[in-house]
């Protein structure tokens, strides 16, 4: 995950929040001289009245000292009131000092935050509007706030202190943008106060949920290292409390979900090809066919690898499309796609049995997939996938002590992908004629030619040569010509 899943490329002017104070008025001076007017406190800061005059010989009160200019921002604070008289006489008490001046206030914009869902540049980030019914900042363009996690961690945490300090190193983030136009925003806003509750990891879970408590948003500038910098004499936003809840196993159907819990929108069983059953949703949000029924595998069936290499050609423009590995829950198949029509092959490995898949001569943009139930349309039993924009390779091992059926997907990469293809299927077991180095051998380096034996690498025409001059090429059963 990158910061970049929200949009950040032009820099603006940020502000902090600063409350008034409150200024302390002052008394009259005796003597010959009165006290003088007070200065204004800058940034909302109160007037301040005029220092107590010290009484002179026999002298007269000294007159208040005038209210002083309010602050930017701040209601002129009020002036003290005049000093009392001094008594007369030699060594007459000064007058006393007039109360304090009331200061002016300044507040954060408040925000209720709602309608929260999956953003679809990062898995990571929740997206809300702004407030409701119909809160704006700025100007009629849009804005967006956003929560967006670099860390798996639950419970409750400080926005203000650590790593959320900083919008380049936060864990949770806390963000909005005002009036944004294609890639850019007028103004950003980041966190400087409050707390954030995660109730579940929002990274390895595929959805969001928690909440906000008392959280501030001061205006910053975002430098191209992700830097947030307050600017000074911004505005700044605030949220009293808000929850989110989005992403996979909220029960709402968002972007990037087949389904999410019962929500399995149009689609049924027959969908799929089965014409009976439950259609089911997997806890990563795709759709689970196991509890569907009467289904007919129309994959090629090439029989128990015995050792000899399986040579198949095709070409799936003239087959249906109803396999796609999609956001496949698996590790090893997980955000992918393969809308396009496919063809399947059934290929059984004994126990102990390690082959290696190639697809070479492709006319168009395929992707390479392998899962272990011909009825598993949507990935979930996904082991293995290649998709590049080239030749495809994987490999398959049978590690259990039973045989086991695997079933090879020729697939397109995008709905229009199509065309022919020849599909290999070799033995990636030592054989005992080879004579280079063990390592060499279906090691994905180059084909390896000359070494007594087939090198699968050499299944790939596009692959380097070794062994042979710059004339030859490399040829069954593995000599150059």
């Amino acid at each position: 995950m990158t910061k970049t899943a929200i949009l950040l490329l032009v820099p603006v002017l940020l502000a902090a929040c600063a409350n008034s104070e409150d200024s302390v008025g002052g008394g009259g001076s005796g003597g010959f001289f009165d006290g003088g007017a007070g200065n204004g406190a800058f940034g909302g800061f109160g007037a301040t009245g005029g220092t107590a005059g010290t009484a002179g010989t026999g002298g007269a009160a000294g007159a208040a000292g005038s209210a002083g200019t309010a602050g930017t921002g701040g209601t002129a604070g009020t002036g003290g009131a005049a000093g009392a008289a001094g008594s007369a006489g030699t060594g007459g008490t000064a007058g006393a000092a007039g109360s304090a001046g009331a200061g002016g206030t300044s507040s954060c914009i408040e925000l209720s935050p709602t309608a929260f869902s999956i953003d679809p540049n990062g898995t990571s980030t929740a997206q809300g509007v702004v407030g409701s019914p119909g809160a704006t900042l700025g100007g009629a363009l849009p804005d967006s706030f956003y929560v967006q996690f670099y860390s798996d961690t639950t419970g409750s945490f400080d926005l203000a202190s650590g790593n959320n300090a900083s919008f380049a190193t936060c864990d949770q983030c806390v963000l909005v943008t005002q009036d944004v136009s294609g890639t850019t925003a007028s103004k950003y806003f980041y966190q400087s106060a409050g707390s954030i509750q995660v109730n579940k990891p929002p990274i390895s879970s595929g959805g969001i949920s928690g909440s906000l408590s008392n959280v501030t948003l001061v205006e910053v500038t975002i430098d191209s290292n992700y830097v947030s910098t307050p600017v000074p004499g911004g505005a700044c936003l605030h949220v009293s409390s808000a929850s989110f809840d989005a992403g996979c196993g909220n029960n709402v159907l968002e972007s990037g979900e087949a389904c999410d819990g019962t929500a399995l929108g149009s689609s049924t069983c027959s969908t799929f090809g089965f014409t009976g059953g439950q259609l089911g949703c997997s806890s990563s949000c795709q759709y689970d066919t196991s509890g569907c029924t009467g289904f007919s595998c129309s994959a090629t069936d090439l029989g128990t690898f015995a050792g000899t290499t399986l040579n198949e050609t095709g070409d799936t423009c003239t087959a249906t499309s109803q396999y796609d590995v999609a956001q496949s829950p698996t590790s090893a198949c997980s955000f992918n796609d393969s809308p396009g029509p496919e063809r399947l092959y059934a290929l059984t490995l004994q126990p102990g049995t390690k082959v290696r898949v190639d697809l070479t001569n492709i006319a168009f943009d395929a992707a390479l997939w392998v899962v272990t139930s011909c009825a598993d349309k949507t990935g979930n039993t996904c082991v293995d996938i290649s998709d590049t924009l080239g030749n495809e390779s994987l490999t398959l091992e049978n590690t259990s002590s039973a045989d086991a059926t695997y079933y090879v997907i020729v697939d397109g990469y995008s709905t229009s992908d199509c065309g022919t293809y020849a599909l290999t299927i070799s033995d990636i077991a030592v054989p005992g004629s080879w004579t280079c180095d063990p390592s060499y051998f279906a090691a994905l380096d180059g084909c390896d030619c000359e070494c007594g034996a087939w090198d699968p690498d050499c299944n790939d025409p596009n692959a380097s040569v070794y062994g042979c001059s710059s004339s030859q090429s490399c040829v069954q059963p593995g000599v150059c010509q």
